[in-house]
């Protein structure tokens, strides 16, 4: 993916910019966009090595219940409202969801919600929700929920390469 941001940029030596966030993500990990990123800086080409990571599991292990296997599989989902196919990234959003909930007592509108049961958040729940979904810690609140995944394919970025570009325009 390029993208040319020289048309909306001035940079030179002494001008602070913007850094951007990308993240590498399946179809079952798009949900968590918090955790994982990779930062751009405009200016720079970065090279990005994405390497896949792939689990599986065997049926006969499948057929273990889960507190002897000790991870869950893709349609083990009981007791989560976001999750359609368990993951432990997708568990840990949602445990830090359900954290944010407690506390600030409404839902942003860009989540799921028929807002029946949760409100909708003005500005300062906005700004709560955010600050709680936005720390690492309460990811990890929900260990006996949360475990790792029997059946999972990942994809990690890794930054390899980071150059300064220097324009001349003639």
């Amino acid at each position: 993916m390029i993208v040319n941001m020289k048309p909306y940029l001035t940079l030179d030596s002494t001008t602070k910019s913007n850094l951007y966030q990308i993240r590498i993500s399946s179809q079952t990990s798009m949900i968590d966009q918090k955790r994982g990123l990779i930062e751009l800086k405009p200016g720079y080409t970065v090279s990005v090595k994405v390497i896949p990571q792939v689990v599986e599991a065997s049926k006969e292990f499948a057929s273990f219940e889960v507190k002897d296997r000790k991870c869950k599989l893709p349609h083990e989902t009981d007791g989560f409202k976001m999750l359609h196919l368990y993951t432990r990234i997708g568990c840990e959003f949602e445990c830090a969801l359900r954290q944010a909930l407690q506390v600030c007592k409404c839902l942003p509108w860009y989540y799921p919600n028929n807002f029946t049961e949760i409100p909708i958040c003005d500005m300062f729940g906005a700004k709560c929700f955010d600050l709680i979904i936005s720390d690492e810690t309460y990811y990890k609140k929900c260990p006996v929920d949360c475990l790792e995944d029997c059946k999972e394919v990942t994809y990690v970025g890794k930054c390899f390469k980071s150059q300064l570009l220097i324009f001349s325009i003639k």
